[in-house]
Parts: structure tokens; sequence; C-alpha cells
């Protein structure tokens, strides 16, 4: 009696199939995340962009820093500059409704340190802290997301 060995035909229909459901899988991910939007001439605008880039490497480190960070329902805002005189705007947005705005207003705690404490208490969902510094024509903003449980 002859025994039927027909596994190495069966595995090898059995591996197209795999790849071919992954493939198919891979277009439906394509088609479904793609926006439609198209833009012209994009080499040229990645060129520019890399110009851009390449140059803003090139000028000296102007930046200002902060760190914000929310303790026992106060928002603390640290800069690692100090400045003379300078505009501080602020305020807490949930991102998916405009209609939850809280604006801050900082109080100076130190050179370069503020607070405020949030008021009223906020809904559980994300939430965005915004903060703006107006100081020698410059603007500078800062944003920090969290979570409120």
């Amino acid at each position: 009696m002859q025994k039927n060995n027909h596994y190495i035909p069966t595995l090898i229909v059995c591996f197209i199939i795999f790849f071919t459901l992954i493939i198919i899988g891979f277009f439906y991910i394509a088609q479904s995340t793609f926006t439609g939007e198209v833009t012209e001439k994009a080499y040229q605008k990645g060129l520019d962009f890399g110009k851009i880039y390449q140059t803003s490497l090139m000028q000296p480190d102007k930046s200002v820093l902060a760190e914000i960070s929310i303790i026992n329902g106060k928002v603390i805002l640290k800069l690692n500059t100090t400045f003379e005189n300078f505009n501080l705007e602020g305020k807490i947005v949930k991102p998916v409704s405009f209609e939850h705005d809280v604006p801050l207003n900082f109080e100076k705690n130190s050179s370069a340190k503020f607070y405020e404490a949030i008021f009223p208490p906020l809904t559980p969902g994300n939430w965005e802290i915004r903060v703006k510094v107006v100081a020698g024509g410059e603007d500078y903003v800062f944003n920090k997301r969290f979570l409120k449980q």
C-alpha cells in the first residue's frame, strides 16, 4: 500500500493564501487611511523644508522652555528664563469641545515660577493647558495635555 503524500502542495497553497490575505489586509488599511489629499510638487516642497530645517539648525538656540505641572489642583508653570516685561496668558481647554475653556490668571511665586488654582473643578476626560508668554516682541507658546480621571 502506497502512502499518499500531498502535504507539500497543501502547504504551498496555504502559504500562498496566507500571503494573499496579508496583502489584502494591507491594501484595505492603505485605502481606509488615505484621505484623498495630495499636494502638487511634493518633492520640491520636501527639498524646501529640508533647507529651512538645516538653516534652523545653524541658528543660535534662543529657546525658552517651560515645565507645566498640576499639583493639588494648581497649575504650576516654571520657565527656564526670566523676563523683565512680559504678558502671560493661559487657559485650560477640553480639546474635543471648546465650550469648556477655563481661563488661567497666573500669580507670580518666584522670578520664573507661577501658579494658578483650577476653578471650577474639571470634569473627567482629556484636557490641555495652553500658556502663551509674550516678551520682547516674541511669542512663546506651551501646551500640555493630561487626562483627568
